[in-house]
């Protein structure tokens, strides 16, 4: 009965896993009280006897933890932590996650220090911090018990993800009548389809707000009646880890759940899920979510946003001077570079589901679009980033990667010719795009449709073909 909850941390082979055996104790050097009073800060969970300190089992969860996401720790390599190397880390590690928060009436100088400190705090990419996104990093660093944003960008998620179940309080291991009395009905409940549309749930962040924004406009077009139920939020926040972690009321949420999907998804029939991808995910983040939706709608299939190229690091990069660097083989090999890393981070969740995971190629379009600008293709459209030339129609507006204006189609349309593989270029009636209708013209919202169509077949991890050249997938 519980099969389907139980994570699979070998799936990505020696990448992501940990060694078997956790209560097996760790033959790594006594830990040192400071380093276990500091580790104890991030991870109070993990102390399981309740004695204040990491010992036996419990630091050899923590030391393994550890050891896969800084594999650097291990200064001799032989797989335990040295009196040495804790001392070195001690230092390293950071204190208190959010220690540095802007307090609520904060002024606008701390704002921008937290906000160059955490870009990812950042949530609708604007480049300006408000009460409200710093109030709402701040509760996610306390939630995370870790390390999540700053220069380096490192996390570590809550030991309790390597073990083999949940805490009992889980709201997935609820029945779906439980679900239903304690969080009640409010989501959508819909029929399958007889006009074809897809009933559609997901998490994500803000790359995935433009698609999740423009998709049912096109579908609407398209005379589809687009079901669409998601829980997202910015940055970490609409991760899937932390959604996961967010609904059932577990590890820095414990016993506190803001169940939304979760009933949705036992209680009636869906046929999608969708995701944004997050620095530094695991494989466990994912399958809880698919072995979930299969027990209730076994028929689902699963799409992985692979969001889209960044032009230089916003984690303490700087632009350059001019575009003169970004040539379309540039443009062409940092594509092709991220598409090899992001195939085979989902190579064995494929092998694991077959027929099931696929992913939205918008990077893949994204690059397509940027590719055209340079050779002054992409009418419109006056340069590549707005944070290089100060100009607003932009393929890229801010240090975080987001999209300018008129790109939330472009994402719409792959969105769309991934999930019904179809082109968008059949759609022949007006698409009534919610907000400004002035940009992009007539001309640049035909390429984007042609893009879209391009990237989804040529990808081919989206699942789609069109070998006859006819719009239709194969």
């Amino acid at each position: 009965m519980e099969k389907y909850m139980m994570k699979n941390a070998g799936i990505f082979g020696l990448l992501f896993a940990l060694a078997a055996g956790f209560s097996a104790v760790s033959n790594a050097q006594e830990l040192k009280p400071e380093l276990s009073k500091k580790l104890l800060g991030q991870f109070p969970r993990a102390d399981r006897n309740g004695d204040g300190k990491l010992s036996g089992s419990e630091w050899a969860t923590v030391e393994k933890v550890i050891l896969r996401r800084q594999p650097a720790a291990d200064a001799d390599g032989n797989g335990t932590l040295s009196q040495a190397e804790q001392a070195k880390l001690l230092k390293n590690l950071p204190g208190k996650p959010a220690a540095n928060a802007p307090a609520a009436n904060a002024s606008p100088a701390q704002l921008a220090k937290f906000l160059k400190q955490y870009p990812e705090s950042d949530a609708d990419g604007d480049s300006k911090l408000s009460l409200k996104e710093a109030a709402t990093y701040r509760k996610a660093l306390q939630n995370s018990k870790g390390k999540i944003a700053g220069k380096k960008g490192t996390f570590i998620s809550d030991p309790g993800w390597k073990e083999k179940r949940f805490p009992d309080h889980a709201v997935c291991y609820l029945t779906p009548e439980q679900m239903t009395q304690r969080f009640g009905d409010a989501f959508p409940n819909m029929p399958k389809s007889k006009d074809g549309y897809l009933r559609v749930v997901g998490t994500g962040h803000s790359f995935m707000k433009p698609g999740y924004t423009t998709l049912p406009s096109i579908c609407a077009a398209a005379g589809l009646s687009q079901t669409l139920f998601t829980h997202t939020s910015g940055g970490m926040t609409g991760s899937t880890r932390y959604k996961w972690e967010q609904e059932n009321g577990i590890f820095g949420f414990d016993k506190k759940p803001k169940p939304k999907l979760l009933p949705a998804i036992a209680n009636a029939g869906w046929d999608v899920m969708l995701w944004g991808p997050y620095s530094q995910d695991q494989p466990e983040y994912y399958t809880c979510w698919i072995d979930f939706c299969l027990k209730y709608n076994p028929d689902m299939t699963f799409y992985l946003s692979d969001a889209w190229i960044r032009l230089w690091p916003y984690d303490g990069g700087k632009p350059p001077q001019d575009e003169s660097q970004y040539t379309p083989e540039f443009l062409t090999a940092l594509e092709a570079e991220k598409h090899k890393l992001f195939a085979a981070q989902l190579a064995p969740l494929r092998k694991q589901y077959p027929g099931k995971i696929f992913i939205l190629p918008t990077s893949l379009a994204v690059t397509k679009a940027a590719v055209l600008q340079v050779n002054g293709e992409l009418p419109g459209v006056e340069s590549l980033h707005k944070m290089v030339t100060g100009k607003e129609r932009s393929i890229w507006r801010d240090h975080r990667g987001h999209v300018g204006p008129g790109f939330d189609r472009l994402e719409g349309y792959v969105f769309y010719a991934t999930l019904y593989k179809k082109t968008p270029e059949l759609i022949e009636t007006d698409i009534k795009f919610p907000g400004n209708q002035s940009f992009p013209s007539p001309e640049l919202d035909a390429l984007f449709r042609k893009i879209a169509w391009q990237a989804v077949t040529e990808n081919p991890l989206s699942g789609v073909t069109d070998t006859n050249g006819d719009g239709i997938g194969d």
